[in-house]
């Protein structure tokens, strides 16, 4: 079964406290949806290890800001720290993404690739598309879709072609605008 996620993350129990904000954008290098959400306030940090390395995702002061492309098989979130530096990217493959209730979503199928700033690339949950494939929750043609999309993107960070380096400050901005006007 495809887990649909969506970017204000309603049914996060380890947030108490956030605020979000979204809109619909159009450039050169990408059009879609693009979400910020603002962690206020967490239950405890969350934690990834990352081949030997600890990065803290999730805690009071971050900010999640996620990319939603119009016809595209993936989401991008770039994951901000208390003090607005980038801890990772990290890339969700998926069936679609769009708007439900006003709300940008995407149903998730399992595979993911993590970007740190370095320029390390993590290749994440082979073995849950796999389990998936196997018990029927995914056909065969969207696991081969899965995957091509993933070595698309794959190759595109292998090359230096990831627009979402370049825009993620400036939407971040933009959308912590949006949020102060609201206020």
């Amino acid at each position: 079964m495809l887990k649909r996620k969506y970017a204000n993350l309603p049914n996060w129990e380890r947030l108490r406290e956030k605020r979000y904000v979204q809109e619909y954008v159009k450039v050169p290098e990408f059009e879609g949806v693009v979400g910020l959400v603002f962690l206020d306030s967490v239950e405890k940090p969350m934690w990834v290890r990352h081949t030997g390395k600890e990065l803290c995702i999730a805690d009071n002061g971050f900010q999640w800001l996620q990319y939603f492309p119009k016809c595209k098989n993936h989401t991008v979130t770039a994951i901000y720290d208390e003090q607005g530096e980038i801890v990772q990217w990290y890339i969700d493959i998926c069936l679609l993404n769009g708007l439900e209730d006003g709300n940008a979503f995407m149903d998730d199928l399992f595979l993911d690739l993590i970007l740190l700033p370095t320029g390390e690339v993590f290749e994440k949950d082979k073995d849950e598309i796999e389990a998936a494939l196997k018990v029927g929750a995914i056909s065969r043609s969207q696991y081969d879709m899965a995957y091509r999309e993933f070595y698309r993107l794959l190759e595109e960070i292998q090359r230096g072609y990831f627009p979402y380096k370049k825009l993620a400050n400036t939407h971040k901005m933009l959308l912590e605008q949006n949020l102060a006007m609201l206020e």
